[in-house]
């Protein structure tokens, strides 16, 4: 494995909770070499600023707020997460769920991505489809 899809798998799979005797015998990297990947990601993301919104819906339910007649509800539902990420002033919503992205960034003006998006940038990584890109892979 190439030094960086190495680091990729290493993220994921220490996420899962993996240990360090684990990812050594997996990766067949020593654990301090382990321990430094762990330090330098955790710089890497010390000034990312997050805040956790205690609002808990967008109101778009899927594709219900997208249908015409549901779209002012769908906005009245969402309204309170939108007010409150404008009160945050981000320049940036992450979200797992894309239709809920697609709603936040309509409702408020604020670029949305991913979680594991958010991370894989911040760790310097490239998607795995970008990697099969250059590879000249097809997706």
């Amino acid at each position: 494995m190439k030094d960086q899809e190495t680091m990729q798998k290493f993220i994921e799979l220490r996420s899962q909770g993996w240990t360090y005797a684990r990812l050594m015998a997996e990766l067949n990297l020593s654990k301090p070499t382990l321990i430094n990947w762990s330090r330098k990601f955790q710089f890497q993301i010390q000034n990312l600023r997050a805040i956790e919104l205690d609002a808990d819906c967008c109101g778009i339910a899927g594709t219900y707020g997208l249908k015409k007649e549901k779209y002012e509800i769908s906005m009245t539902v969402g309204e309170r997460l939108f007010g409150q990420l404008r009160e945050s002033k981000g320049d940036l919503a992450a979200c797992d769920s894309e239709t809920c992205r697609w709603q936040i960034t309509h409702a408020t003006g604020v670029a949305t991505r991913h979680p594991i998006e958010v991370l894989r940038d911040a760790y310097g990584l490239v998607a795995t489809a970008d990697r099969r890109r250059r590879r000249g892979r097809p997706r």
